[in-house]
């Protein structure tokens, strides 16, 4: 008799991570004192390094900016410490959603009352298989670094190197935008920024980062294709697809993405509510 792993599928936690693949494995693994030839194991459902983040349609999410920040020689229980918002809660459960939505779906629905210029990111984090710990938001809501952007990179750096990439595909009425930041022990190393073909830069790039011969080089999804793979070749870097899109990961609100306006810069800002009209 095969019996379903009912339980198993409806675990919260260990749920999503029975695939399709790793159903049907279990269900051909022969029960204790049961005879019967024993499956090969399923192997990693995960493809390597960020190449599928450059992926068409990816996850049928509706926005294509993403970014994320890796530390290396720290637990992922250290990163509210380093990138969190100051008085957050810390790691914390992500709500539950129905099948088929992405995380980025229930997170809008969050009461937001941060300050008009704070770009606070709600991250999922976790461990990439080469050590380095991960906070991801699948879906920026801005359309990359602007004017007041302040990289994380050097507070998360505290106990070793941090890097941040930021990437946003371009649209017909804006240029694609590409932002990595690396520091190391609280000092930023270098940084760039690429805008359409316009670059702006700071510290020494390696050769192999080198915007203009890794991006103004290429042309359209092939730009992100070879940054990704770029940082693969330095870093070893790489994010987990199926924990991101089907796990559960514990996520962090992040300090601001943006650094206040100084005095004597203008900021502006709108705002759009719905309601039912007056009468």
């Amino acid at each position: 008799d095969v019996l379903a792993p009912l339980g198993l599928l409806a675990d919260p936690v260990l749920g999503p991570v029975v695939t399709r693949e790793r159903g049907r494995e279990l269900l051909a693994t022969p029960r204790a004192g049961r005879p019967g030839a024993v499956p090969e194991p399923v192997p990693d459902l995960d493809p390597p390094g960020l190449s599928w983040l450059a992926e068409s349609g990816r996850w049928n999410a509706p926005y294509d900016s993403y970014r994320c920040v890796w530390v290396e020689g720290v637990e992922p229980d250290a990163l509210p410490g380093l990138v969190g918002e100051e008085g957050g809660a810390g790691l914390t459960v992500p709500p539950v959603r129905p099948a088929g939505w992405f995380p980025h779906d229930v997170r809008w629905g969050r009461r937001d009352d941060s300050a008009p210029w704070e770009d606070r990111a709600v991250v999922a984090v976790g461990r990439t298989v080469s050590g380095w710990v991960f906070g991801f938001d699948p879906a920026a809501r801005t359309r990359g670094p602007g004017h007041f952007f302040a990289s994380p990179a050097a507070e998360a750096s505290r106990d070793g190197r941090a890097v941040v990439l930021w990437t946003c595909r371009g649209r017909d009425d804006f240029p694609a935008v590409f932002h990595l930041s690396v520091a190391e022990r609280g000092e930023e190393l270098y940084a760039f920024t690429v805008r359409g073909t316009e670059v702006e830069r700071s510290g020494a790039v390696p050769g192999g980062l080198d915007p203009d011969r890794v991006l103004l080089s290429a042309d359209g999804r092939d730009r992100e294709r070879r940054l990704l793979a770029a940082l693969e070749e330095e870093f070893g870097l790489s994010l987990p697809r199926h924990a991101l899109t089907e796990g559960v990961l514990p996520e962090l609100t992040t300090r601001s993405w943006n650094r206040a306006p100084r005095e004597g810069e203008a900021f502006a800002y709108a705002t759009v509510g719905v309601g039912r009209p007056r009468r």
